[in-house]
Parts: C-alpha cells; structure tokens; sequence
C-alpha cells in the first residue's frame, strides 16, 4: 500500500510538474506572439521609412536635373542672405520693371539709345555714363558689356548646385552693373531667384531624408533587438516543451506501473495468514 501510496504520490507530482511546463510553455508563447507583432510592426515602419526615403529620393533627382551636377546645397542661412540680396519682394520688383520701362528723359536723351534683342531679351540700354567718352571708345565699350551680358546669361544657364551660391552672389553683382547701363536684367534675376528656391526644396528634402534614415535606423536596431529576443524566447519553449515532454513520459511509465500493485494487493489480500 505505501508503494501504491508512493507511486501515485509520485504521479501526482509529475502532473502538476508536467502541468506547470505546459503553464510555462503557454506563457512563453503568449510572449512570443506578442514579439513576433512587435518585430512585424517595427519590420513595416522601417520598409514605411524606407519608403519615404525613396520618394524624396526620387524628388530631389528632379530637383537636381535644373543643374548638370547634383550636390550639396551651402548652408540654409546662407539662402536667407542671398534672398535679402535680391530682395524677393513683388512690390519692389514691380518698382524695378516700371523704372525700366519708363526711364527718365534726362538720361535717354544723353545719348542715342540702341535697341537690340541679347540672347532672346529685348534691351534698350541708355550707357549713360558713357557720354564722356569718345564715340570709338564708347562704341567699343558697348560691345564689351554687350558680351558681359551674353556671358552672364549664360553662366546662370550653366550654373550647378555645387558652389551655387557663391556664383549667384557674384552674377546679383554683374546683374546690378549692367543695371546702371540700363539693361534689362528683370529675367536674369528671376531665373536666379526660381533657381535659389530649387537649391532650399534640395537643401530641405536632403535634411528630411537624413532624419527619416536616422528613423530607419531606429527601426532596424530595434527589430534586430526583437529578434535576439524572439530567438532567446523559442530556446526558451524548446526547453519547456522537451521538459513536458519528458515528464509526461514518466508519468505514463508510472501509470503502466499501477496494474502491478493491484495485484500485488488482490495477491497479498488471499495469502493466508
């Protein structure tokens, strides 16, 4: 009988042993599911960063075709200076193009104003602080500033974002010279305006693109941390799974074991005395 009390003692303590595994294991896996979603939902904001970075990629590329050469834009403050140079204010330019359009008598009629058409621009330049000169020498001097005009349309079509910003401060000087002979620069300076606007959006979608790669790389630290631990927890269910495992077999070797003492018992019980 104290076997019998013994055995089933011993099977009663291998179930619940068997049965805190099993609590153990579901516990586990519970956990484990709860990694497995937060690994997934860490896995689809990096793929979702990631995304966005492609897409502003794919911007600036288009920002970058209005120079030949990609690069890095100068600091933003220096974007700020350069608008205060040109003073981007609809009244002021509206200001400018009537002065240029109605220019004053005293300076038009100093000397004969020569209309022509530079590079696609229509000018009537008044060279008013020519008239001291020769006629062969202001006739010379005409044609040099002729070409500086034609040279600086044509350095502000070739101009590129690496050091754009140092060559349109040097341009918004040339432009205010040829201003005081009375060319019409009105285009020349807007394109240089549309192009420092196109330099800020690249500047901005550069810095948006370097703090969604810092997300990104936020997100991948984190779901390689969730998968150390998602692989920590499945040894941890391999364990206890093995360990129920092993003590469900002892349990069953146990129970196979029972039938021997009943009649072991019914044996004893009919011996007589």
């Amino acid at each position: 009988m104290k076997k019998l009390q013994l055995s089933k003692s011993s099977i009663e303590g291998l179930n619940i042993k068997a049965e805190n595994h099993r609590a153990e294991t579901s516990k586990i896996e519970f956990m484990f599911l709860s990694l497995q979603e937060m690994f997934e939902k860490e896995k689809e904001g990096m793929e979702r960063v990631v995304a966005q970075i492609w897409s502003i990629h794919s911007e600036v590329g288009l920002q970058d075709a209005a120079f030949k050469e990609p690069a890095a834009a100068e600091s933003f403050f220096d974007y700020i200076k350069f608008l205060s140079l040109f003073d981007d204010n609809k009244e002021y330019r509206w200001r400018e193009e009537s002065r240029e359009a109605n220019q004053e008598p005293a300076i038009t009629s100093s000397l004969v104003v020569i209309s022509r058409i530079l590079k696609g621009i229509p000018q009537n330049p008044h060279f008013y602080q020519l008239r001291n000169h020769s006629e062969l020498a202001r006739k010379s001097m005409i044609c040099s500033w002729d070409k500086i005009f034609e040279e600086t349309v044509e350095q502000i079509r070739s101009l590129q974002a690496n050091g754009f910003w140092v060559r349109a401060r040097e341009l918004w000087k040339t432009m205010e010279e040829l201003q005081t002979m009375g060319y019409n620069v009105i285009p020349l300076r807007r394109r240089l305006i549309e192009l420092s606007n196109v330099m800020t959006e690249l500047k901005l979608s550069k810095s948006d693109i370097k703090g969604l790669k810092i997300k990104a790389e936020n997100h991948r630290a984190e779901k390689s941390r969730l998968e150390f631990v998602i692989l920590s927890w499945q040894k941890m269910i391999k364990r206890e799974q093995e360990g129920m495992e092993r003590v469900l077999t002892q349990v069953i070797a146990k129970e196979k074991e029972l039938p021997k003492f009943d009649e072991a018992f019914a044996k004893l019980a009919l011996e007589p005395l």
